[in-house]
């Protein structure tokens, strides 16, 4: 199976969403949760950024095909 940008992209996110649910079970410690769920929504938010950015230069290469 070929793994694409966006599947890595998904599991990217289900990971960091597994390690949040684990956080918040076994540690009750808010600053620490607070920082790592501002953590993982800014690595969601450059790999959001990072996928886009791929898909414009996907785009432009198409149209230089033509």
């Amino acid at each position: 199976m070929e793994m694409n940008f966006r599947d890595m992209m998904q599991m990217t996110a289900f990971l960091l969403a597994l390690g949040i649910i684990y956080n918040l079970l076994y540690n009750w410690d808010r600053k620490e949760s607070a920082g790592l769920v501002m953590i993982t929504g800014v690595v969601m938010v450059l790999t959001y950024l990072v996928y886009q950015v791929v898909a414009l230069f996907r785009a432009i290469q198409t149209l230089m095909h033509f």
